[in-house]
């Protein structure tokens, strides 16, 4: 088990396996970044996992946004809420 001496140590640590992603709604054209696992990232890509498996961290708005390039916000309005 990892002991960490400071909380700044460890937030060092989860950003070294973090990845930041840069995209951009395909319908309005707002820019949005994420933080995302790197070895997640790679395993949804690689079709290893389901993305809710692979970036179980990111909320479902925000795992719409990397699969279909839809925010939530335009999500909603072309589909409405979510069930």
């Amino acid at each position: 088990m990892v002991k960490w001496t400071t909380q700044l140590e460890k937030e060092k640590m989860i950003l070294c396996t973090k990845e930041l992603i840069q995209t951009q709604c395909q319908v309005c054209k707002k820019e949005y970044a994420l933080f995302v696992d790197k070895k997640g990232l790679q395993d949804w890509l690689d079709g290893k996992k389901y993305i809710q498996d692979a970036l179980s961290d990111l909320t479902a708005a925000e795992r719409e946004l990397l699969i279909s390039g839809t925010c939530d916000d335009c999500w909603k309005i072309i589909w409405g809420e979510y069930e």
